[in-house]
């Protein structure tokens, strides 16, 4: 007989007290001279109510996260004269600064007068830059957010989040499977690891696994190890992840901290303002990615380093010549419009793929689709295989051919250059 199989998709809960309440216009602080202060928060249900908000240096008060204690900006760089919020009748909120001298930028554009935001601009958030070293975000989320709830390793505190981690809270104490479903790089292993911290499992060893890189005949030592001999090029023993305790660290990297000298807070404020209003069609991961180069920079490094980096980090990578970095979009200017996979012909697709030797971002960027989206298309493309799919002495002749260079390989075996880099890794490792 077998055993019933039940799934749990992790979806917002619309029972009881997980019930979202009404959305409001928030501000939460994304940089300040104090380091501690980031993500210290104030509601503005004046703003819902249609009553205007006074943003000054020592009014009003922000909540900090998990914590009573409630204060003012306090920037000497923002002025005690008023900036004002008002609401317009249809949800949009507009920025006032003819009466004050803090100098303000929104969407990365100085802010002279008078400047309104659209409900669907405030939906998105807009990013502020109040004076030399403070961002604010406005944005909406329940009013009623708790500033003491567990965050779980969930960074963030837009409404989508908050509604995630009440579900983490919620499912993390039953003893049943849960589907995580989402595109690539959005963070699943994020939340199965927030689940396992807030579950009765917490004080055991998590270990994730990306099977989509392993091939049906190495599965089974990669989860469980092989002794020596035990399949074609299995010249050591080896341990699978449900062996090896020391997994339970699997590929963290200490990043180091940054600490604030009082006058030059890290990262500068411009940096975190130009980090907020990027899009980040790469998810979870590109942020993560991006933050590590950040950190290994740390101080040492100048703000035109640090702008340099970053314009290194979000360009295009692997395109001949030179090559111009993808500027954040604008606050107020609508979203990226991208086309459905759908609207895309599996002969469009390969073509695409073909004219940009096969890389995926130049690939994505033609086809006018991101890039999780192309990934998507190309896992359930039946003309296209995986990297992880090609074999070893296919992989080795491809390379004596083309002296290494990954991107001629690519081409060559139709398969993307990232895809194919992981599996370069992957049998180096052997």
């Amino acid at each position: 007989m077998g055993h019933r199989h039940e799934e749990t998709q992790l979806t917002p809960s619309s029972r009881g007290e997980e019930q979202v309440t009404e959305e409001v216009p928030w501000l939460t602080l994304l940089a300040h001279p104090d380091p501690s202060r980031v993500g210290e928060r104030l509601a503005l249900p004046l703003l819902a109510s249609g009553r205007e908000v006074r943003l000054a240096r020592l009014e009003p008060v922000f909540q900090a996260l998990r914590a009573q204690d409630a204060r003012p900006l306090d920037e000497r760089s923002i002025s005690r004269q008023p900036i004002r919020l008002v609401p317009g009748a249809d949800g949009s909120v507009t920025l006032d600064v003819t009466a004050t001298r803090t100098a303000v930028t929104a969407g990365g554009e100085p802010v002279d007068g008078r400047r309104t935001f659209s409900p669907a601009d405030v939906q998105r958030g807009v990013v502020l830059q109040v004076g030399r070293r403070v961002v604010l975000l406005l944005h909406r989320m329940p009013l009623h957010a708790a500033v003491d709830e567990p965050g779980f390793g969930l960074v963030g505190e837009s409404a989508a989040v908050v509604r995630l981690r009440r579900e983490v809270r919620r499912l993390a104490p039953l003893d049943v499977p849960v589907l995580l479903r989402g595109e690539t790089g959005t963070g699943k292993e994020l939340v199965a690891r927030a689940l396992h911290d807030a579950g009765p499992r917490h004080n055991k060893a998590f270990v994730a696994v990306n099977m989509g890189v392993l091939t049906p005949s190495l599965a089974a030592a990669e989860l469980f190890g092989a002794v020596r001999g035990a399949y074609t090029g299995a010249e050591r023993a080896r341990n699978g992840f449900f062996l090896a305790e020391e997994l339970t660290a699997l590929r963290k990297a200490a990043l180091g901290k940054a600490l604030d000298d009082g006058e030059r807070p890290w990262p500068p404020a411009e940096l975190v303002a130009r980090l907020a209003r990027y899009d980040w069609p790469g998810n979870v991961r590109e942020l993560r990615n991006v933050a590590r180069r950040l950190a290994i920079a740390g101080r040492s490094a100048s703000a035109e380093e640090l702008r340099g980096l970053l314009d290194d980090a979000i360009a295009e990578p692997g395109d001949s010549g030179s090559v111009a970095p993808k500027s954040p979009p604008a606050v107020t200017s609508s979203p990226l419009s991208y086309r459905q996979s759908h609207e895309v012909r599996e002969e469009e697709l390969l073509e695409a793929l073909e004219a940009n030797r096969w890389r995926i971002r130049s690939t994505a960027k033609q086809l006018g689709i991101s890039r999780t989206t192309l990934y998507a298309m190309i896992d359930r493309s039946p003309a296209i295989r995986r990297a992880s799919e090609i074999s070893a002495e296919e992989i080795a002749a491809c390379k004596e051919r083309h002296g290494g260079d990954v991107e001629a390989m690519a081409a060559e075996l139709r398969v993307s250059s990232d895809g194919l880099r992981q599996r370069l890794r992957q049998l180096a490792e052997r």
